[in-house]
Order: structure tokens, then sequence, then C-alpha cells
């Protein structure tokens, strides 16, 4: 079974990605990955929100342009769910981003959603090795995808 990935807004008017393009980036990180099944929920939301989760899950009473949310089985399951997690994704950041950093709003909601993807499937940036491997995948994925490299000499000197 492939990815299934459902996309939910809380901002409907705000200018965030269509389903379609959520998807095929959803299915670009799979593919980097190896992972060749899984439910992923991305969902779009207001700073108000993203404030609110990142306060009660990371103890930092800000937004922020993405969180992850890795599935666990609750008791009494068997760990047998198909489903990753959710990726959760603040439109205001992300399009104050792109304009920062002089890119494309889509490439910067691209790298936001395959940034998530890799948390939910166990990459993360605590050390520096760590890091570098999970920059690597996403710098793949995206010029695969025919975006800019986030992590090209001018994504450097702009994060």
């Amino acid at each position: 079974m492939p990815i299934q990935t459902t996309v939910q807004t809380d901002e409907p008017a705000a200018d965030v990605p269509e389903t379609g393009s959520v998807s095929a980036w959803v299915d670009a990180a799979a593919a980097a990955t190896s992972t060749e099944s899984g439910e992923v929920t991305v969902r779009f939301v207001g700073a108000p929100e993203m404030i609110d989760l990142n306060s009660r899950f990371r103890g930092r009473d800000v937004t922020t342009n993405v969180l992850s949310f890795e599935f666990e089985d609750p008791p009494g399951m068997d760990g047998s769910s198909d489903i990753l997690g959710d990726i959760v994704i603040c439109a205001e950041v992300v399009h104050a981003e792109a304009r920062e950093f002089g890119i494309e709003v889509s490439d910067r909601f691209a790298h936001m959603i395959v940034h998530g993807f890799l948390h939910l499937v166990g990459f993360d940036h605590v050390d520096e090795a760590d890091a570098e491997k999970m920059e690597r995948v996403e710098s793949q994925t995206l010029l695969g995808l025919g975006l800019s490299d986030p992590w090209g000499e001018a994504a450097r000197v702009s994060a």
C-alpha cells in the first residue's frame, strides 16, 4: 500500500498548497527513505494553534514552522497500524520564511513537508552528524522534485 496522505486546514483563506502537491512531496520523501506504505496527515494551521501545540508538546510558547507527531500505538494495540503520524505546518511562518530567504513559497512548503516526514520515520537533527544526514536527504529529495536546495550556500547564509 502506498502512502496515504490526508490534508487538513483550519485556515480556509490561507494560501496553502493543493492536496496533489502535498501528496507528491510526501511520496518523494517516502521514496527517499524507502518507506513503502503508511498514513500521514498534513495539517495547515495558523499561529495561535501552532503556538498552543509548540507550548504543550515542546514547552516553547512561540510559533514555529513545522511540528511532527510520530504515531504511537495506544496500549492494547499490536503495533500493526500503518499510521506514521501527523505533520503540522504554520502557513504564516512558512510564508514569512519564504520572503526572508527569497525563495518560492511552494519550495518552502515542500521543504517543511519533507522535513516533517523525515521526523516521522526516525530522522532528527539533535546532533551534527544526524543533522547532516537529514539535510542530505532533504536536499536530494527536493532537488529530485526540481525544487531549490534548502541547504545550498545561499540558504545557509540566510538561515
